[in-house]
């Protein structure tokens, strides 16, 4: 048996938690060919079997189980090396990834960060703004804009403001009962309808914060909305009802990894993103008078 290289490791463990090679190659951005091709001689160099193969996929295999927890420990100390290097870069230059949430970059950040790269033109900026939470310890992002209750502790970074809500409508018409506009996983009326709509109605569900605002700016239906999307389209004819909602558990953080704490660019970023959303912390707290 051979000393083993990193890249094997990290293809052995992407097939583990894919239990295909497609799906690995995706995470991997390789041609499936490759992921196969490195797996296969992985096997053979090791002179050990990690995955039984069937029609439905990759199976991790007895020996595999034997490694995985010891892969994964070195995929955290490889990461971890990483970070600590990218921390002492002084350098304003170079790129980061910013993940956040596309509404808020369409409506709020998409004109300040335009300014930001023309201030700083060594910066590349590279955006990830689809759905799901992206791991900063993996190096998946170096900075996330994050709506959270509370960020994980391995993360720094400051809160701008929370992220309260209000009811809204457009120009609806009730008949009888009152048409409201709902996330996807609800089932029936939640209760910000219940105690404050009569006789509310599911007419329309959305996974998507940015398209339920749509909705009820088609006169749909009646919505909880945070206050930032309708206050970020000051010409809409959306309105808010005198209904006074809990404070929102949830804030609006500018993070990052501690390990990028002195990374120049990385600072220099946060600090930005920070001080943008600072001057409209009122938009999503929603201390200011309505319209």
């Amino acid at each position: 048996m051979s000393m083993y290289n990193w890249d094997d490791v990290r293809f052995f463990l992407e097939v583990a938690r894919c239990g295909s090679v497609s799906l690995a190659a995706t995470k991997l951005n390789v041609n499936h060919t490759t992921v196969a091709r490195r797996i296969q001689a992985f096997e053979k160099e090791q002179g050990v079997t990690l995955f039984e193969r069937s029609n439905t996929g990759y199976q991790i295999s007895s020996a595999g189980n034997d490694i995985i927890e010891i892969a994964k420990e070195l995929e955290q100390k490889n990461q971890q090396i990483a970070r600590l290097l990218q921390g002492r870069d002084q350098q304003l230059s170079g790129e980061i990834t910013i993940t956040l949430p596309h509404d808020l970059y369409e409506m709020c950040l998409a004109k300040p960060l335009a300014k930001f790269q023309r201030d700083y033109p060594n910066i590349i900026l590279n955006f990830i703004v689809s759905k799901g939470v992206k791991n900063l310890a993996a190096r998946e992002a170096d900075i996330a804009v994050r709506f959270t209750p509370a960020p994980p502790e391995y993360l720094i970074g400051r809160e701008v403001a929370k992220l309260n809500n209000g009811i809204y409508r457009g120009e609806v018409e009730t008949c009888g009962y009152t048409p409201i506009v709902c996330w996807s996983n609800e089932v029936t009326p939640p209760i910000w309808a219940t105690e404050h709509l009569h006789n509310p109605r599911i007419v329309a569900r959305f996974d998507d914060l940015y398209g339920m605002y749509k909705a009820v700016e088609a006169n749909v239906g009646y919505a909880r909305l945070p206050h930032y999307v309708v206050r970020s389209h000051p010409h809409t004819h959306v309105q808010k009802l005198d209904a006074q909602l809990p404070e929102s558990k949830w804030g609006i953080w500018v993070l990052s990894h501690a390990d990028l704490r002195d990374t120049a660019r990385v600072k220099v970023c946060k600090d930005y993103l920070y001080k943008v959303l600072m001057k409209t912390k009122a938009t999503f707290d929603g201390q200011i008078s309505e319209k």
